[in-house]
């Protein structure tokens, strides 16, 4: 996949920096072609499993269990880019940190629903966007929230979709 990557971001960089009709420039948009085709039913189908794959990781019982889905739904150096303004946050155990630490009491997520309102990109990159909502119960004490989000993922050389990159903005819900 870093081979594929490397060759299509050279074919990309090539085919801006050469003029039309030079034949570096067929060469490089036919590399891009070949490596990144348009997304196909089959794998826009998968985009939204992961988008509600994402949901479902959270309405797991327990942090345990939800920790182990949610982590395993992003590449190894993901960024998240909290809706809160809080500074991005990059790798696994950075996410970790931010969603599950460890001084946190249990937290149980009795609502989390999400709407994808589009998938787009190409079958080796892509982006999810919608809107969700959710309720979560700490100290006998029920939060809820609504709000957009985007998601960027790509495809794992195992064929599976990985969330790369993703952002939120969300307000308390009723606002």
């Amino acid at each position: 996949m870093r081979t594929i990557m490397l060759l299509a971001s050279t074919a990309i960089l090539t085919a801006c920096s050469v003029s039309d009709g030079d034949e570096a420039n067929a060469i490089g948009n036919n590399v891009v072609e070949a490596a990144c085709q348009p997304l196909d039913p089959e794998a826009k189908a998968a985009l939204r499993k992961l988008d509600q794959d994402y949901a479902a990781a959270w309405k797991l019982e327990g942090t345990e269990a939800q920790r182990e889905a949610l982590l395993d739904l992003f590449i190894e150096k993901a960024t998240i880019i909290p809706g809160n303004g809080g500074e991005p946050l990059s790798g696994r155990e950075a996410l970790d940190g931010y969603w599950f630490p460890s001084d946190s009491p249990p937290t149980v997520v009795s609502r989390f629903e999400r709407s994808t309102a589009s998938v787009e990109g190409t079958n080796c990159l892509a982006a999810i966007t919608g809107r969700s909502s959710a309720a979560w119960i700490v100290d006998d004490e029920e939060t809820a929230y609504e709000g957009n989000y985007i998601i960027l993922a790509e495809k794992r050389p195992t064929g599976a979709w990985k969330i790369r990159k993703m952002t939120w903005n969300s307000r308390p819900q009723g606002d």
